[in-house]
């Protein structure tokens, strides 16, 4: 028999209505007696047991705790009663509740402020609703009624407007759908499509099972982030099984609560339930009270629909109201930079209304300046402030406001959520909404934005003596424990921090802070990475993150710190120290004192590697899978760190440089022999071609993947995952990653995928497909077909002899889009017949709208650049040289890639960012010289630089450049509109146009880039 079919005996003789009251009794007081030891001992009644446990709770905001009453072990024999009951009868428990006193004071004169029950435990093997429901059904009634929920990982940052979110191709995009056609969700909510651009929302809205629910977000390639789950069919599985499966999803998305709808309820009714619930929180009430109103509101069936729902939620969580917004905003306000201005004119506050506090918005205006009486003395100048301190030059002036409704200073803003309206969703939510939308686009003064702290990658490391640590002044010593925090955070002399400025240029100011990812790698003595985790504010240190190991006894330490945020690398560096003998300890340890004899280097952060210049850039970029961050050591060893959010690992490059060379020697001649290929993979030699790049695929898949993540216990499903970073640091250390086969080993009479045109179309094999028995070749096993892969490359003007490369960071800009259309310039090498360019001078020409500016050679390039400002360059050049030497021919004329210049690129800094395509002979290269010409063009100003994995012959690019305009320029309708995946696309239908060439293609830069084509 359930627990709760013996309370159900126990109180037989009571009618409905009191079992109800007994029933909430029962809970007060289990909750209320389960710390005491005298439980079941104290001879009190019902009645002061229940009024007791009330009185307590008006300490703490009205929550009220609940507990199942406890059963007595062989409590079903019938005369048995548990120690709560014994000596007392079920009236004694129903009387209880139904006199229960409510507590004092005005803050309970509205029905909002009754007592809310916070459930504290529950059996976990029979259903929740039917006991719930008695709850609900208690008089007097409860304003609340909700789980506790222990959720460690919960990260609340409730946003306002408030997101309604929802996942792909599930039927909640209906009810979001629904909820914003009403007011005033249509006003004071966003619906979010939860995607690898946008993850975090406020509620997660869900048509299906709690076990659905959580196979999906696993499933996922991208983790979400949500502050409550709102999940509508939870079927009818017992409650142990929901709770498990809740508490699960609550850590996958860092969620404050849950809220489960009943699955007989009407979906037709979920979507005015979900503005209700907005309309509920928009009038201040806390989570839990606006449940309980918008569920028992004429949508549902208002005597049965809040007890077939069942909430759960955080401590935290719980008395959260969106009135609290207003003292996080006035803190936002007063913490930006002086001299910052927010735009409050939607507010529509006349400017003497503003200084009265209207609507709770209090902004301190300076009083106008008064005219001096005629005659009278001059009003004497400011006094010079002193000489020892820096001023910063005051901001221009701004132009006078044309009419009352103007800019103010952000730090002369207060709101008051006391003087705000919160009884109707036009008054202080929508001022809320409003005063947040004027925080995340304030107006911050240049030299304001350059005075704030500068702050950079610090970290400080230790040796264990004894219980504890010290410093490690003079390195690390061999077989003892070694610990090193890390930080990003401003200069402190107890810290060792790189040299570079860390890129928080600006975080956007409707985030606080950033959550970033860090590693640390380090071969030599531990085989696996190490994870860290840290959190930077808008100002000031971040938190701290600490790496804990054992050195090896040789060689000396030089490990790798990579920092990411959404699975993308910011910036990566190098951390060196020497690594001392074991036998060292005793003396090196010293945490003060000369350097011993065997002393060595002490633990620093040196070589670095930005790739983002600002932070701020990150706020509209998806969120990636892997990131691939390629490097030497300073013995020359080549390296790679794949990482994701959860996993890393490390893996020898010296193999797959050969195969990236023997890739290059594989593709070279398709260019020399197109009437060999002219039926693409259809043909012989198309077939034959595509098994020996598998076979060195496969070999790449080994070397960068299988070996690490093939491992007992490592993940291999990431190696599946669609969304790669490459970070190249060296140019010898550039891999074709486009061509790794991720299915298996082809047999040299391997046949081609009956099915391989279908799944190129569909971007994936169907389950028909084989891919295990070696039988099958199939162009889909290579990641340049199947995923979206941004690449990053160094700038080698930039390198100092023998030391880590600086890498080329992102180019800063204000926008996402990448325009392409207007006037394209292009140049070409005197190997490129004129009749070979017809068809991609016309293609050009009908995609921009205007007819394109051919550069005869470099000086007339940079003309073109100038006059015609375009945002699409292709240089269809020939190489030459090698090293500092390489060089770019158009027209006859050479010019050392190093020699190419910003006006090359731009004219001026107004221009647009254009995307540049060099597609001559190895120009971004697998052979002799990686990527040279790339990375000066990117270090130039180019957004994107693409280029060719292998060598492309003269006439033959031309007929690449046209694959390439055709691509990015297309006026198709499901034309993708990032860049990584219009290039992905375009390989893909040239492959089924049979040409083989465009396969090479590979872009430079970010592939988060809104291709805008009209």
């Amino acid at each position: 028999m359930s627990q709760f079919d013996f309370w159900q005996r126990w109180g037989f003789d009571l009618n409905d209505a009191e079992f109800a009251c007994a029933w909430a009794a029962l809970g007060v007081a289990a909750a209320a007696t389960s710390d005491e030891r005298t439980w079941g001992k104290r001879r009190e009644t019902p009645a002061a047991i229940v009024a007791r446990a009330i009185g307590r709770s008006g300490i703490s905001e009205s929550r009220l705790p609940w507990a199942f009453p406890p059963v007595a072990q062989h409590s079903d024999a019938p005369r048995r009663e548990p120690p709560l009951v014994q000596g007392t009868s079920p009236q004694d428990w129903a009387r209880a509740w139904a006199d229960a006193p409510l507590p004092d004071g005005p803050e309970f004169a509205t029905s909002d402020s009754r007592p809310r029950l916070r459930i504290m435990c529950a059996p976990p093997g029979e259903p929740a609703r039917p006991w719930l429901r008695l709850l609900a059904e208690a008089e007097p009634r409860v304003a609340a009624l909700s789980f506790t929920l222990d959720a460690p990982q919960a990260e609340m940052q409730v946003g306002w407007p408030l997101r309604f979110g929802f996942l792909p191709n599930n039927a909640a995009q209906g009810f979001v759908d629904s909820a914003r056609f009403y007011w005033p969700a249509n006003h004071l909510s966003q619906s979010v499509a939860l995607e690898r651009g946008r993850t975090n929302c406020d509620l997660l809205v869900y048509r299906g099972t709690a076990r659905g629910l959580l196979r999906e977000l696993l499933d996922l390639p991208i983790r979400v982030k949500a502050n409550v789950v709102v999940l509508k069919g939870s079927g009818h599985e017992e409650w142990g099984d929901v709770s498990a499966q809740l508490a699960a999803i609550v850590s996958e998305v860092r969620a404050s609560g849950y809220v489960l709808l009943p699955e007989g309820a009407d979906d037709a009714a979920v979507g005015p339930l979900l503005n209700d619930l907005l309309s509920q929180i928009s009038h201040a009430k806390t989570f839990d009270a606006v449940v309980a109103q918008s569920c028992g509101h004429e949508h549902y069936d208002s005597s049965r629909a809040y007890s077939d729902v069942i909430a759960g939620f955080t401590d935290e969580f719980i008395e959260f109201r969106i009135s609290t917004l207003a003292v996080r905003y006035t803190q936002r306000m007063q913490s930006l930079p002086a001299g910052s201005e927010l735009d409050l004119s939607l507010l529509g506050i006349q400017k003497f209304e503003l200084a009265q506090g209207a609507r709770g918005v209090h902004v301190a205006i300076p009083p106008e300046p008064q005219p001096t009486a005629a005659g009278a003395p001059p009003a004497p100048p400011p006094a010079a402030p002193p000489t020892d301190v820096a001023v910063a030059p005051a901001p221009e002036a701004a132009a006078a406001p044309v009419d009352d409704i103007h800019r103010v200073p952000a730090d002369a803003v207060r709101l008051d959520a006391g003087e705000m309206e919160f009884a109707n969703e036009s008054g202080g939510s929508s001022d809320l909404a409003l005063v947040g939308a004027a925080l995340d686009e304030a107006t911050i003064p240049p030299q304001a934005r350059a005075a704030r702290a500068a702050r950079f990658l610090q970290q400080r490391s230790y040796v264990r003596r004894g219980h504890g640590f010290v410093d490690a002044h003079h390195g690390f010593i061999a077989g003892v424990s070694a610990m090193v925090r890390l930080r990003i955070g401003p200069q402190d002399d107890a810290w060792n921090a790189l040299a570079a400025e860390f890129p928080v240029e600006r975080l956007p100011q409707y985030l606080e802070q950033w959550n970033l990812t860090v590693w640390l790698s380090e071969p030599n003595h531990f085989p696996t990475p190490l994870k860290g985790r840290i959190k930077l504010p808008q100002d000031g240190a971040s938190t701290e993150c600490e790496f804990n190991f054992v050195p090896a006894s040789f060689p000396d330490f030089e490990g790798r710190m990579t920092v990411l945020h959404r699975g993308r690398v910011i910036q990566t560096a190098v951390l060196r120290a020497a690594v001392l003998p074991a036998g060292a300890q005793a003396s090196a340890a010293a945490a003060s004192g000369p350097a011993p004899p065997q002393a060595g280097k002490a633990p620093s952060l040196e070589d670095w590697i930005p790739v983002r210049q600002r932070l701020g850039e990150l706020g509209e970029r998806r969120e990636y899978d892997l990131a691939f961050v390629l490097n030497h050591t300073q013995s020359g060893r080549p390296l790679v760190s794949g990482l994701s959010d959860t996993h890393a690992w490390l893996s020898d490059l010296s193999k797959s440089v050969t195969i990236a060379k023997d890739i290059n020697a594989r593709l070279s001649p398709v260019a020399k022999s197109v009437a060999d290929y002219a039926q693409g993979l259809d043909s012989v030699k198309g077939r034959a071609l595509l098994v020996q790049l598998a076979l060195l695929g496969r070999y790449l898949h080994i070397y960068l993947v299988e070996e690490q993540l093939g491992a007992s216990g490592n993940r291999p499903n990431l190696a599946r995952e669609e969304y790669l970073q490459i970070v190249s640091t060296r140019s010898d250390a550039v891999i074709p990653f486009e061509f790794i086969y991720e299915y298996e080993t082809p047999d040299d009479d391997a046949e081609l995928c009956p099915h391989w045109r279908q799944g190129v179309k569909n971007g994936a094999c169907g389950t028909d497909c084989d891919t295990t028995s070696g039988k099958r070749v199939c162009p889909m096993g290579f990641w340049g077909l199947s995923k979206v892969i941004e690449r990053h490359a160094l700038t080698p003007e930039l390198a100092n002899s023998g030391r880590e490369l600086y890498l080329q960071s992102e180019t800063c800009r204000e926008s996402d889009t990448l325009h392409l259309r207007g006037v394209g310039v292009f140049g070409a090498s005197e190997r490129v017949l004129p009749e070979s360019l017809t068809a991609f001078t016309a293609s050009l020409a009908e995609r921009t709208g205007h007819a394109p500016g051919q550069a005869t050679d470099w000086d007339s390039w940079v003309e073109m650049v100038r006059d015609n400002r375009p945002s699409l360059l292709v240089a269809l050049a020939h190489t030459d040289g090698n090293g500092a030497n390489v060089s770019l021919e158009i027209g006859g004329k050479t010019i050392k890639s190093i020699q190419i210049k910003k006006h090359h690129i731009r004219s001026n800094d107004d221009d647009p960012l254009p995307l540049v395509a060099l597609l001559g002979c190895d120009a971004a290269g697998t052979a002799d010289d990686y990527g040279h010409h790339v990375a000066v063009f990117r270090a130039r100003g180019a957004a994107v630089v693409i280029g060719t994995i292998a060598t492309v012959f003269g006439d033959h690019a031309a007929q690449v450049a046209f694959r390439l305009v055709e691509g990015l320029l297309s006026d198709s309708e499901d034309a993708p509109e990032r860049l990584g995946e219009a290039l992905r696309a375009l390989k893909r239908q040239a492959l089924l146009d049979d040409l083989l060439m465009p396969l090479c293609l590979v872009a430079y830069g970010d592939a988060d880039w809104k291709l805008v084509r009209e």
